[in-house]
């Protein structure tokens, strides 16, 4: 098959799945105007009540720069790890299953097993506790029966150990099964991605405490920012609540045609809390809106000021050596 042929194809792939999202994202917007409607929209900003709005900015603010300073934390100086932050999360936000996060990758000076794993390390951990701080809140609040809470926590704590085990306590292959030539098989190429990554992910496993620690703090300061929003609106939404509503949001964001550009995380998350809190559909419309257009201007003003230095400093981080396997 001609190489121009498969280019030509994956191009028209993508411009397909594009214009897919664009369609999803003003059928659902789109959807949710017409049936609040404008008016309703505006009246219910117009009430809201600005004191509660500078504590959420602020914690929003904060999470934003902690997170980006986790990850220099992780990857350690002169890998342009708060740039790279920025631009991750930048293009996970309209990708599926927030596979743009590895668009890091794309830069040919930044592409290493280290960024890959770190990309992947931290994916798991965002991850890792919005659920299980989201099944705390189904815990608190009773909203599925025992049986099923018992059983979403066990699927969680054998998916988060099972995980564990590949990464941490399965035996590494051993070097010398791994050729030292360049690989020519496509199972050959697999091993030795796999010993390369694993070994990479391993290297962070002194950090990895502080990594959690600090993502589960910086997840439950997320969840506690967005009830601050609501109390503005006059809606005392508790943290379990809306723990359980930001985990059903993450869950649908994770699905392949649903990003969060989409809208369809954010109407899942709306359903929650009007089915359990009340919360008239006007509100939730404005109050979402609100906390998107908040959101996406201190992470785009931030994206810039990342970028700027990126375009200043690009090119000078090191490529990383490939790391050895343990004998």
């Amino acid at each position: 098959m001609p190489e121009k042929a498969v280019t030509g194809r994956q191009r028209i792939s993508t411009r397909i799945r594009r214009i897919g999202l664009v369609c999803l994202a003003v059928a659902v917007y789109g959807g949710v105007l017409w049936y609040v409607g404008w008016e309703r929209i505006g009246t219910a900003l117009s009430e809201v009540d600005l004191r509660w709005l500078a504590p959420m900015v602020f914690l929003e603010i904060s999470g934003l720069w902690l997170r980006a300073g986790k990850w220099r934390y992780a990857l350690g100086p002169g890998m342009g790890s708060m740039n790279l932050f920025f631009l991750s999360k930048a293009a996970g936000m309209w990708t599926p299953g927030r596979l743009g996060e590895l668009s890091p990758l794309f830069l040919p000076r930044y592409r290493s097993h280290k960024v890959a794993s770190w990309i992947i390390v931290d994916r798991g951990t965002e991850a890792a506790c919005t659920m299980g701080l989201g099944l705390a809140g189904v815990a608190l609040l009773g909203l599925v029966p025992l049986r099923w809470l018992i059983g979403l926590t066990a699927g969680f704590c054998i998916w988060a150990s099972f995980g564990y085990y590949m990464v941490f306590i399965r035996k590494l292959a051993h070097k010398d099964s791994v050729s030292t030539h360049a690989p020519t098989t496509l199972m050959q190429r697999l091993r030795r991605l796999d010993l390369l990554m694993r070994t990479e992910i391993r290297a962070l496993h002194g950090k990895l405490p502080v990594v959690i620690f600090a993502t589960l703090g910086l997840t439950f300061t997320d969840m506690l920012a967005a009830t601050f929003l609501f109390r503005g609106f006059g809606y005392p939404i508790e943290w379990p609540l809306m723990a359980a509503a930001r985990c059903a949001h993450a869950i649908v964001a994770a699905l392949p045609f649903a990003p969060d550009a989409s809208g369809l995380p954010y109407l899942t998350q709306a359903a929650l809390l009007h089915r359990e809190a009340s919360v008239p559909p006007a509100t939730l419309a404005a109050a979402l809106a609100l906390e998107m257009a908040i959101l996406y201007g201190i992470f785009w003003v931030s994206f810039g000021l990342g970028a700027g230095v990126l375009l200043r400093h690009g090119g000078k981080a090191a490529p990383a050596a490939e790391p050895q396997a343990d004998r």
